[in-house]
């Protein structure tokens, strides 16, 4: 199988990679550090078009809603599978950040990947559509945050065990 990972060289991205690997997959990284900006939407979908499996992992504002909604246009009726990495950070009260009393603009930007999923779900096509929406994953993005963290390799598996079950659309993950 060809699985495609935006932000594959680092945290939940990298240990899917490295796992996906492992079991003799193809792995297509899609992430800045090898020539890849998310917000790029044609250039990614250009570059996937033989994929079997796109996990929409890398958080750059709304560019993952609209990397979605793009290639949900282009596979929706083929049998690929498109993952899309949310977060449970959705269903926290409106917060600010710790450590620069911003708003939070990545809960924002993850409900709209929710609304967007939830939305093309209701739409015909052939294509497997899945949102996983993990809790803390032990990465460098939260380092500074104390809590019970989920470890990446763990978050990993648990993705690629839902691309072999058709049934499974949502699902939310906590430690």
């Amino acid at each position: 199988m060809k699985i495609a990972i935006t932000g594959h060289t680092r945290g939940l991205g990298l240990a899917c990679a490295n796992l996906f690997s492992s079991l003799g997959h193809t792995i297509i990284g899609l992430s800045r550090s090898n020539g890849y900006d998310i917000s790029n939407t044609s250039y990614i979908i250009d570059s996937i078009r033989d994929c079997d499996v796109f996990i929409n992992n890398a958080y750059h504002d709304k560019n993952q809603s609209i990397l979605l909604n793009s290639l949900f246009l282009y596979w929706a009726e083929s049998n690929k599978i498109i993952i899309n990495i949310g977060s449970t950070v959705t269903v926290y009260p409106r917060t600010e950040r710790e450590r620069d009393h911003e708003p939070w603009d990545y809960r924002d930007d993850k409900q709209h990947l929710e609304r967007v999923f939830r939305y093309l779900s209701k739409l015909p096509h052939t294509c497997q559509l899945k949102l996983i929406s993990p809790g803390a994953i032990n990465t460098k993005m939260i380092e500074h945050l104390t809590c019970t963290k989920m470890p990446a390799e763990d978050v990993a598996q648990i993705i690629y065990d839902t691309m072999s079950n058709r049934l499974i659309k949502e699902l939310t993950l906590y430690e």
